[in-house]
């Protein structure tokens, strides 16, 4: 995981940013920032709402963050990343191809 502050600045809300590359192949990154510490999940899901992927499950402190999803054990198609943080909650949908 990598965690980055842009000048000493932190966040003024919690977010969660659309994945980068999409649609990808093998490997995206998807961003988010917590404006406070917070427990954060991270999961990806398929189509039928199972969950294929736990991305991040620990407590973080206020930040900006930036994780590297892994997919190559994941087949072509759609699925969903949710981000669960103190109440906050937000999904976004991402392709894979091969």
């Amino acid at each position: 995981m990598t965690a980055g502050l842009t000048a000493g600045a932190l966040p003024t809300e919690f977010a969660l940013d659309q994945n980068f590359p999409n649609p990808y192949s093998s490997a995206t990154e998807i961003a988010f920032a917590l404006p406070e510490a917070a427990h954060v999940r991270l999961r990806v899901f398929d189509v039928m709402g199972r969950e294929v992927a736990t991305v991040v499950d620990e407590t973080l402190e206020a930040g900006f963050y930036r994780e590297t999803f892994d997919s190559r054990h994941l087949a072509s198609g759609t699925y969903v990343y949710r981000i669960e943080a103190d109440g906050f909650v937000a999904t976004r949908q991402m392709s894979v191809v091969r």
